[in-house]
């Protein structure tokens, strides 16, 4: 069978290995904190999603799994905006997001960035919700809409997201 799409994971790939290189210099800058947050850091012999892992760990990078707030969804858990929405969206999005906002809410970062388009809507929204000051979204130079990741959601995420004076 198919293989889902990898998403938020240190694979290999030319954007993993940019996200290497930002962390270590910014590791070498002596900021107050970075760390990777990723889905999918458990390697199995067919499918490497930690293949960059080391490399950040060697530059002193914490990395961690996303931990998993959120499994069914659990009206109770949801931040509050998502709760009237979440029956118009792909539960895993629904999920995703949630998961990464009680992230973001424990951790309070002063900036999120995201780094792939398979990943950049959840992160966004989620930091959005949490009132994360400065959201980053980087896409790279190929359009979403040519590869099996993309969904329809996409567009209007993206669309709203522009709209937010924190995010660039």
């Amino acid at each position: 069978g198919a293989r889902p799409a990898r998403r938020g994971a240190p694979a290999p790939g030319g954007a993993e290995r940019q996200i290497v290189y930002t962390l270590t210099g910014l590791q070498r800058c002596r900021i107050e904190s970075a760390q990777v947050l990723a889905y999918f850091l458990d390697a199995t012999a067919e499918d490497r999603h930690d293949f960059y892992l080391s490399d950040l760990k060697a530059a002193g990078v914490p990395v961690r799994n996303i931990r998993r707030h959120i499994g069914e969804i659990d009206l109770d858990r949801l931040p509050v905006r998502l709760r009237g929405v979440h029956k118009a969206l792909p539960p895993e999005l629904i999920a995703d997001i949630a998961d990464l906002y009680w992230e973001f809410i424990d951790l309070r970062p002063e900036v999120v960035h995201s780094w792939l388009d398979n990943v950049n809507d959840r992160a966004a929204i989620a930091a959005a919700l949490a009132g994360v000051p400065r959201i980053m979204v980087a896409g790279r130079n190929l359009n979403p809409s040519n590869f099996a990741f993309y969904q329809p959601h996409m567009d209007a995420a993206y669309k709203a997201l522009l709209d937010l004076p924190q995010v660039i």
